[in-house]
């Protein structure tokens, strides 16, 4: 036992010669020395950072086989001197696919791909433009009113067969505002990326980009021009015969500007358009969380119900997490509220029950004395 034990610690303090090259036979890195015990997802990404490529875009084969990130060299059958090879994904979508990712940043827009707010004269990601009509609108309504009671029947007497109350309809109008979009226009810009200061920004694709863009867009502007109400007698006649009568135009402007910052959870992956954190595509025990030992392996992992959320962070706007917080509590509330609605109706029904029953047996109870007093 002494003899394997110092076997094995042999093994694991003993140097091991590493040599990297790619496919085509070019070196990449080494040769160089490790111990035993370095994790191959150390490795990976000494050589990842010597090839200009992120950890997760490298594979290492040795022989025929990929080496798992999460074990040791030695335990990965390395030894003295080896040759291993690393495996850059064109695509990448394989190995990156997989990852569920929490990130804050702030939202970045390429040079020359925002737009142009119309009223605020404001270069954004996203704008939402609307003019709205203002007016009154002249309308008429009848309400019921109950202009003398009615009396109960016996009140005068035991033959009174008493009387119904009487109603009459009373027309009533007014002036009511109403309210008309006349104009709407969205643009957003054709990418919005969230930039953390890694300096690898992520691109945003939820499902609709518009509605999310539009849902985390503020209020920048907003201008009432009064309609024009000078007199004439056109004006009089018309006013005498119409049912409406102009109040104005407002005009209204939302916006997602850039440099806000925002929090988002979704798939991180890595496709021709370069990072992306998207609508997850793939079950949610598939979409790994990343440790600090890489990927997770062929785990499932443990997380469920994953979805794509983004949120911009203002004053007063409460982060993701706290949200769902929010959520959960409302959810809790709501469930003990029915839990105590169910146990009111349980019991009320449980009460009309044993009233029923009680009823029953007394009716028995008196069915003979009848049948008695009838003999």
């Amino acid at each position: 036992a002494a003899e394997v034990c110092s076997q094995v610690v042999g093994q694991i303090l003993a140097p091991i010669s590493v040599h990297v090259t790619t496919l085509a036979g070019n070196t990449v890195w080494g040769p160089e020395e490790i111990e035993g015990s370095m994790l191959v997802a150390d490795l990976q990404r000494r050589v990842a950072e010597a090839m200009g490529q992120s950890s997760f875009a490298v594979q290492l084969v040795y022989e025929t086989k990929i080496l798992d990130p999460s074990r040791t060299a030695v335990e990965e059958g390395l030894k003295e001197e080896v040759h291993i090879t690393a495996i850059v994904s064109r695509e990448r979508e394989e190995i990156a696919d997989a990852l569920f990712a929490h990130t804050r940043g702030h939202i970045w827009v390429p040079d020359g791909a925002f737009v142009l707010a119309p009223f605020s004269r404001e270069h954004v990601a996203f704008y939402e433009t609307q003019v709205i009509r203002l007016y009154d609108e002249w309308v008429t309504s009848w309400d019921r009113r109950r202009v003398k009671a009615g009396r109960p029947a016996g009140t005068q007497g035991r033959d009174d067969p008493g009387s119904d109350s009487e109603y009459e309809d009373v027309e009533r109008s007014q002036w009511m505002p109403r309210e008309e979009v006349l104009e709407c226009h969205r643009v957003a810009a054709p990418r919005i990326f969230l930039d953390d200061g890694s300096g690898e920004r992520a691109l945003i694709l939820p499902r609709d980009l518009e509605r999310w863009a539009l849902e985390n867009s503020a209020p920048t502007y907003s201008e009432t021009e009064a309609a024009d109400r000078r007199l004439n007698a056109g004006a009089v006649l018309v006013a005498l015969v119409a049912t409406e009568r102009e109040r104005g135009i407002r005009r209204e402007e939302r916006c997602l500007r850039m440099g806000e910052e925002g929090e988002l959870v979704g798939e991180a992956c890595v496709t021709e358009h370069g990072l992306v954190l998207r609508e997850p595509r793939l079950p949610s025990e598939m979409l790994h969380r990343v440790d600090s030992e890489g990927l997770l392996g062929d785990r499932p992992s443990s997380l469920r119900n994953k979805a794509f959320a983004g949120i911009v962070l203002r004053t007063g706007q409460q982060s993701l997490e706290m949200v769902q917080l929010g959520r959960a509590k409302w959810w809790r509330i709501g469930k003990f509220l029915l839990g105590l609605l169910s146990l009111f109706l349980a019991t009320s029904l449980g009460r009309r029950t044993r009233l029923a029953h009680r009823f029953l047996r007394a009716l028995r109870s008196q069915q003979p004395r009848v049948a008695a007093v009838a003999a």
